[in-house]
């Protein structure tokens, strides 16, 4: 078993720890000094017990904080393999079309084509309904 020197607030502590957790250790003892520091700053006089009281909640508050983004990005993460499962059931039904009529297949690339195509038409057929109304427009 390993121990390790901690400093907190100006004050050594020894813990005992796992071997090989020293330096995992040693960098969560750096954080509860660091809240122990500020608190100390911001609250002149608190007993050593209330210092590491005030910095242990601190540390939980930041935890819970954690969990909380944790839990955020779990139910995006399930969202998004509900997406892509949903995604391969209709690149599979597609599949089964292309499979039974590949004469129907249109490619991504040639859709994104004829979407062009008829973006292009309608903004034409507009262009001229324009013209139209305007040579119709007979205000006196």
């Amino acid at each position: 078993m390993a121990e390790v020197n901690l400093d907190i607030n100006g004050r050594g502590y020894r813990v005992a720890c796992e071997d090989g957790q020293e330096r995992h250790l040693s960098e969560l003892g750096q954080r509860v000094s660091r809240h122990a520091g500020r608190i100390a700053r911001e609250a002149v006089g608190a007993s050593e017990g209330r210092l590491m009281l005030l910095a242990g909640l601190m540390v939980a508050d930041e935890l819970s904080e954690a969990e909380a983004k944790i839990r955020e990005l779990e139910a995006q993460v399930s969202d998004l393999r509900i997406k892509a499962s949903a995604s391969r059931a209709k690149a599979g039904a597609a599949a089964v079309v292309v499979a039974e009529a590949p004469e129907n297949y249109v490619s991504p690339e040639r859709m994104l084509e004829i979407e062009i195509m008829v973006a292009d038409l309608l903004n034409q057929a507009a262009e001229e309904m324009e013209r139209m109304a305007q040579s119709l427009d007979v205000t006196p």
